[in-house]
Protein backbone atom coordinates (compact mmCIF):
# COMPACT_ATOMS: atom_id res chain seq x y z
CA UNK A 1 0.00 0.00 0.00
CA UNK A 2 2.91 2.52 1.17
CA UNK A 3 5.74 0.81 -1.04
CA UNK A 4 6.73 -0.45 -3.95
CA UNK A 5 5.45 3.13 -6.06
CA UNK A 6 7.27 5.09 -8.40
CA UNK A 7 7.06 8.52 -9.41
CA UNK A 8 7.46 9.42 -13.24
CA UNK A 9 8.74 5.72 -12.98
CA UNK A 10 11.78 6.41 -10.97
CA UNK A 11 10.97 3.51 -7.94
CA UNK A 12 10.58 5.31 -4.66
CA UNK A 13 12.78 3.34 -2.56
CA UNK A 14 10.47 3.97 0.84
CA UNK A 15 7.10 4.82 1.99
CA UNK A 16 6.31 6.86 -0.83
CA UNK A 17 4.32 9.30 2.31
CA UNK A 18 8.18 9.89 2.90
CA UNK A 19 8.61 11.76 0.09
CA UNK A 20 5.64 13.81 -0.14
CA UNK A 21 6.23 14.94 3.73
CA UNK A 22 9.90 16.21 2.30
CA UNK A 23 8.06 17.94 -0.32
CA UNK A 24 5.88 20.19 2.18
CA UNK A 25 9.21 20.48 4.54
CA UNK A 26 11.59 21.72 1.78
CA UNK A 27 8.28 24.08 0.74
CA UNK A 28 9.85 27.60 3.10
CA UNK A 29 13.29 26.69 2.36
CA UNK A 30 13.81 26.92 -1.73
CA UNK A 31 14.31 29.94 -3.27
CA UNK A 32 15.76 30.64 -6.42
CA UNK A 33 19.24 29.37 -7.06
CA UNK A 34 19.07 27.30 -3.97
CA UNK A 35 21.65 24.67 -4.08
CA UNK A 36 20.07 21.44 -3.18
CA UNK A 37 22.50 17.80 -2.44
CA UNK A 38 20.43 14.86 -2.33
CA UNK A 39 22.72 12.67 -1.01
CA UNK A 40 21.45 9.26 -1.18
CA UNK A 41 18.92 9.67 -4.30
CA UNK A 42 18.13 6.03 -5.19
CA UNK A 43 16.68 5.57 -8.36
CA UNK A 44 16.19 9.44 -8.28
CA UNK A 45 12.19 9.74 -7.68
CA UNK A 46 12.69 12.40 -4.63
CA UNK A 47 15.10 14.12 -6.92
CA UNK A 48 13.10 14.48 -10.11
CA UNK A 49 9.87 15.87 -7.78
CA UNK A 50 12.37 18.48 -6.62
CA UNK A 51 13.57 19.70 -10.24
CA UNK A 52 9.96 19.47 -11.18
CA UNK A 53 8.78 21.29 -8.29
CA UNK A 54 11.39 23.89 -7.50
CA UNK A 55 12.80 24.79 -11.59
CA UNK A 56 14.71 27.16 -10.42
CA UNK A 57 17.00 25.35 -7.77
CA UNK A 58 19.93 23.14 -8.13
CA UNK A 59 19.96 19.88 -7.54
CA UNK A 60 22.85 17.69 -7.41
CA UNK A 61 22.45 13.36 -6.74
CA UNK A 62 24.65 10.65 -4.95
CA UNK A 63 24.03 7.45 -4.73
CA UNK A 64 26.47 4.72 -4.81
CA UNK A 65 24.19 2.81 -7.39
CA UNK A 66 26.30 3.56 -10.73
CA UNK A 67 22.90 3.55 -12.36
CA UNK A 68 21.22 6.09 -11.40
CA UNK A 69 20.67 8.77 -13.86
CA UNK A 70 18.63 11.83 -13.88
CA UNK A 71 18.68 14.55 -16.57
CA UNK A 72 17.64 17.15 -14.29
CA UNK A 73 20.15 16.78 -12.01
CA UNK A 74 23.06 19.51 -12.13
CA UNK A 75 25.65 16.68 -11.16
CA UNK A 76 25.41 13.01 -10.29
CA UNK A 77 27.80 11.26 -7.52
CA UNK A 78 28.36 7.88 -6.56
CA UNK A 79 30.06 8.75 -2.94
CA UNK A 80 30.16 5.69 -0.91
CA UNK A 81 28.42 7.60 2.31
CA UNK A 82 30.79 4.82 4.84
CA UNK A 83 33.29 6.56 3.82
CA UNK A 84 34.75 10.31 4.12
CA UNK A 85 33.36 11.63 1.53
CA UNK A 86 33.47 15.59 -0.40
CA UNK A 87 31.09 17.25 -2.67
CA UNK A 88 33.76 19.87 -3.27
CA UNK A 89 31.15 22.47 -2.68
CA UNK A 90 28.63 23.08 -0.02
CA UNK A 91 24.89 23.40 0.04
CA UNK A 92 22.04 25.22 0.99
CA UNK A 93 20.22 22.38 1.97
CA UNK A 94 20.96 18.78 2.07
CA UNK A 95 18.50 15.77 2.54
CA UNK A 96 19.57 12.74 3.60
CA UNK A 97 16.14 10.51 3.17
CA UNK A 98 15.89 6.95 4.77
CA UNK A 99 19.59 6.32 4.46
CA UNK A 100 21.30 6.93 7.88
CA UNK A 101 20.25 3.46 9.30
CA UNK A 102 21.26 1.93 6.15
CA UNK A 103 25.09 3.03 7.28
CA UNK A 104 27.90 1.81 9.56
CA UNK A 105 28.56 5.10 11.87
CA UNK A 106 26.03 7.78 11.91
CA UNK A 107 28.69 10.07 14.33
CA UNK A 108 30.70 9.79 11.23
CA UNK A 109 28.06 10.30 8.20
CA UNK A 110 26.19 13.46 10.42
CA UNK A 111 29.89 15.03 10.59
CA UNK A 112 30.52 14.27 6.68
CA UNK A 113 27.27 16.05 6.02
CA UNK A 114 27.98 19.05 8.20
CA UNK A 115 31.40 19.91 6.52
CA UNK A 116 28.97 20.32 3.00
CA UNK A 117 27.20 22.37 4.32
CA UNK A 118 27.10 26.40 4.14
CA UNK A 119 27.57 28.27 7.05
CA UNK A 120 23.44 29.07 7.23
CA UNK A 121 22.12 25.79 5.15
CA UNK A 122 19.59 23.11 6.60
CA UNK A 123 20.46 18.75 7.12
CA UNK A 124 17.37 16.91 6.79
CA UNK A 125 17.25 13.69 7.73
CA UNK A 126 14.49 11.25 7.92
CA UNK A 127 14.93 7.45 9.75
CA UNK A 128 12.58 4.43 10.83
CA UNK A 129 11.47 6.49 14.16
CA UNK A 130 12.13 3.63 16.54
CA UNK A 131 10.41 5.34 19.37
CA UNK A 132 6.85 5.13 17.41
CA UNK A 133 4.23 3.41 19.87
CA UNK A 134 4.52 0.73 17.10
CA UNK A 135 8.00 -0.15 17.56
CA UNK A 136 7.65 -0.07 21.45
CA UNK A 137 4.81 -3.28 20.70
CA UNK A 138 7.09 -4.42 18.06
CA UNK A 139 9.85 -4.59 19.92
CA UNK A 140 8.09 -6.59 23.13
CA UNK A 141 6.40 -8.75 20.37
CA UNK A 142 9.43 -9.80 18.61
CA UNK A 143 12.12 -8.86 19.87
CA UNK A 144 13.31 -6.08 17.66
CA UNK A 145 11.24 -2.80 16.04
CA UNK A 146 9.66 -2.81 13.44
CA UNK A 147 11.74 -2.02 10.28
CA UNK A 148 14.67 -3.84 12.29
CA UNK A 149 15.26 -7.48 13.06
CA UNK A 150 15.94 -9.91 10.52
CA UNK A 151 13.68 -8.56 8.03
CA UNK A 152 14.99 -5.08 8.30
CA UNK A 153 18.29 -6.03 7.05
CA UNK A 154 16.88 -8.12 3.99
CA UNK A 155 13.71 -6.78 3.06
CA UNK A 156 14.67 -2.90 3.23
CA UNK A 157 17.82 -3.09 1.64
CA UNK A 158 20.45 -3.86 4.94
CA UNK A 159 18.68 -1.60 7.66
CA UNK A 160 21.79 -1.69 10.72
CA UNK A 161 21.52 1.56 12.66
CA UNK A 162 19.13 2.68 14.95
CA UNK A 163 18.93 6.18 15.31
CA UNK A 164 16.74 7.17 17.95
CA UNK A 165 15.93 10.67 18.78
CA UNK A 166 17.99 10.66 21.87
CA UNK A 167 21.24 9.50 19.52
CA UNK A 168 20.72 11.95 16.86
CA UNK A 169 20.02 14.67 19.80
CA UNK A 170 23.59 13.67 21.04
CA UNK A 171 25.58 13.66 18.23
CA UNK A 172 24.28 17.36 16.77
CA UNK A 173 25.45 18.18 20.45
CA UNK A 174 28.98 17.00 20.02
CA UNK A 175 28.90 18.65 16.54
CA UNK A 176 27.72 21.99 17.52
CA UNK A 177 24.66 21.92 15.69
CA UNK A 178 20.84 22.79 16.60
CA UNK A 179 18.20 19.81 15.89
CA UNK A 180 14.66 19.93 16.09
CA UNK A 181 11.46 17.17 15.27
CA UNK A 182 9.41 17.84 12.27
CA UNK A 183 5.82 16.57 12.74
CA UNK A 184 4.96 14.50 10.11
CA UNK A 185 1.69 12.46 8.63
CA UNK A 186 3.38 9.32 8.15
CA UNK A 187 1.14 7.45 10.89
CA UNK A 188 2.41 4.11 12.00
CA UNK A 189 -1.04 2.92 12.51
CA UNK A 190 -1.83 3.17 8.99
CA UNK A 191 0.91 0.50 8.24
CA UNK A 192 -1.25 -2.72 10.00
CA UNK A 193 -4.48 -3.99 9.86
CA UNK A 194 -7.39 -3.14 11.10
CA UNK A 195 -6.71 -4.59 14.70
CA UNK A 196 -3.11 -3.25 14.86
CA UNK A 197 -4.68 0.36 13.65
CA UNK A 198 -7.14 0.15 16.44
CA UNK A 199 -4.84 -0.79 19.08
CA UNK A 200 -2.80 1.64 18.08
CA UNK A 201 -5.13 4.30 17.89
CA UNK A 202 -6.36 3.99 21.84
CA UNK A 203 -2.75 3.79 22.80
CA UNK A 204 -2.20 7.11 20.93
CA UNK A 205 -5.42 8.43 22.90
CA UNK A 206 -4.04 6.99 26.29
CA UNK A 207 -1.17 8.93 25.63
CA UNK A 208 -2.85 11.88 25.01
CA UNK A 209 -4.71 11.80 28.22
CA UNK A 210 -1.98 10.82 30.51
CA UNK A 211 1.62 10.64 28.88
CA UNK A 212 2.29 7.01 29.23
CA UNK A 213 4.73 7.16 26.17
CA UNK A 214 6.21 10.74 26.48
CA UNK A 215 6.11 13.56 23.73
CA UNK A 216 3.22 12.90 21.73
CA UNK A 217 6.16 13.80 18.36
CA UNK A 218 7.90 10.79 18.84
CA UNK A 219 5.06 8.26 19.25
CA UNK A 220 2.57 8.61 16.38
CA UNK A 221 4.69 8.16 13.46
CA UNK A 222 6.65 5.19 11.96
CA UNK A 223 9.07 7.52 10.33
CA UNK A 224 11.55 10.41 12.43
CA UNK A 225 12.09 13.53 10.66
CA UNK A 226 14.46 15.94 12.11
CA UNK A 227 16.48 19.78 10.59
CA UNK A 228 19.73 19.90 11.41
CA UNK A 229 21.51 23.74 11.61
CA UNK A 230 25.01 25.18 12.47
CA UNK A 231 24.51 26.27 15.94
CA UNK A 232 26.33 29.62 16.03
CA UNK A 233 25.90 30.62 19.16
Amino acid sequence: MFFGRTYKGLDIRSDYRVHEEIIRVISDKMSVGIEVLDVAAGAGALSKRICDTYPDAFVDCNDLDKSLILEDARAIYHKDLNENFDFQKKYDLILAVEIIEHLENPFHFIANLKRNLKSEGVIIITTPNVNSILDRVWYFLNGHPFYFGKNGIYSSGGHITMCPFWLLEHICKDLFLKIKIIENKIYAKDLLGFKGYFVLTILNFLNKLFGFFGNAELISSSSLIVELSPDHE
